[in-house]
């Protein structure tokens, strides 16, 4: 789990979510609605999307991102029409 501080740290974030994307579940709520950190994230690991703010789920090229490297990430999206668009 990563320290109060380094959870706040964006560059070292950055750098821990494109080696280990699930990593992005131990970060702060800023970071989870941060489209640079989610989308490194889901890059390494479709699946943390499930980590992702509603907000970045909801922003196409993530959502894309994350079910390329992992088809089943689709379960972790909002249920609209972005979902037809994926398929």
């Amino acid at each position: 789990r990563m320290g109060e501080k380094l959870r706040h740290d964006r560059k070292l974030v950055l750098v821990a979510v494109a080696k280990c994307g699930n990593v992005l579940e131990h970060t702060s709520d800023e970071h989870k609605n941060d489209h640079e950190v989610v989308l490194a994230a889901v890059s390494n690991n479709g699946m943390a999307i499930r980590y992702a703010s509603m907000s970045c789920k909801n922003e196409y090229d993530i959502a894309l991102t994350a079910v390329k490297k992992n088809g089943h990430a689709i379960k972790y999206l909002p249920q609209w029409k972005m979902t037809e668009q994926l398929l």
